[in-house]
């Protein structure tokens, strides 16, 4: 059984949920996205006064460190009705320095710290230096350089020394390290939505094919990157693994302007979780994975 969230979790949960958005979220929009507050949406009435008592704590206690999360009142359905919601009133502030706490501060209210600082345990900083740690030796981490950056802040406040080296050791993978270039391609076509062309091969090593994509999502699984998009001349959406794509190249025609659009009922979710076989399965291979969307054979 996993421990519960502790309050540092459901701070940095808030606030970087929040600093992803640009328009004020609904209170039950933003608990869907924090673990802690989660039972708190479709749970029975109690729980649902439990977690509203503790969300208003780590508000309170947010605004109080310098967080500057605001309420705002904004409308829906045409103006038809108004509701609350949040906010951070400016998007380039900085958090509180971080204070590495000993035993004693740890139960105290705001971890012991003072004005402008919160603290942390040395288990919560420990695990925090290590996960950035594994991110920026990452192969083909997209957000290396913001790990490297997160890294070098908690390292500057909490010296990582005072919490212990823990060793990492990963290998580099030839086919992980060789699909950086065309993630960084897949990325552009995806936030711009541009028609993408790539030579697929199969797993027997030919030269492949050449193909023309629509990009819907990426998944990253089972130490693999996956692509999910509609093959235009199959007519039907497929998963393609990274690592045999090659001459990956954008559009380049309109730059500004959209080539398609993502259905409406496409989930990105009803691809990931498959197993190593369903995602190695090529079409005609005895395969019956298939996910409910239009005319779909997921994998390539």
């Amino acid at each position: 059984m996993s421990a519960a969230p502790t309050k540092l979790q459901r701070w940095l949960d808030v606030v970087g949920y929040l600093a992803t958005r640009r328009l004020p979220v609904s209170t039950e929009d933003l608990w869907s996205q924090v673990p802690a507050y989660a039972p708190g949406v479709d749970g029975s009435e109690k729980e649902k006064q439990r977690v509203r008592r503790t969300f208003e704590r780590d508000k309170d206690e947010l605004r109080a460190l310098g967080i500057p999360i605001e309420t705002v009142q904004y409308t829906l359905n045409y103006g038809r009705e108004e509701v609350s919601g949040y906010r951070l009133a400016k998007r380039d502030f900085h958090l509180p320095y971080l204070r590495l706490l000993r035993e004693a501060d740890a139960e105290q209210p705001g971890g012991g710290s003072g004005p402008g600082a919160f603290g942390m345990s040395q288990e919560e900083a420990g695990a925090a230096l290590d996960g950035l740690r594994k991110l920026v030796d990452m192969p083909a981490f997209p957000l290396a350089r913001a790990a490297r950056s997160a890294f070098r802040k908690l390292a500057f406040d909490l010296e990582p020394d005072a919490v212990g080296e823990v060793p990492v050791v990963y290998a580099d993978d030839p086919e992980t390290v060789a699909t950086r270039d065309a993630l960084h391609t897949l990325s552009d076509a995806l936030q711009r939505r541009k028609t993408l062309t790539f030579r697929y091969r199969a797993p027997a090593g030919d030269a492949g094919e050449e193909r023309t994509a629509h990009a819907y999502g990426l998944l990253f699984q089972h130490g693999r990157w996956y692509l999910v998009a509609h093959d235009l001349a199959r007519e039907a959406v497929r998963m393609f693994r990274v690592g045999r794509m090659s001459e990956v190249a954008v559009n380049r025609r309109s730059p500004g302007t959209p080539d398609y659009g993502v259905p409406d009922d496409f989930s990105l979710d009803d691809y990931s979780g498959r197993k190593a076989w369903e995602l190695g399965a090529e079409p005609g291979s005895g395969s019956s994975s298939r996910v409910s969307f239009g005319t779909t054979d997921p994998t390539e």
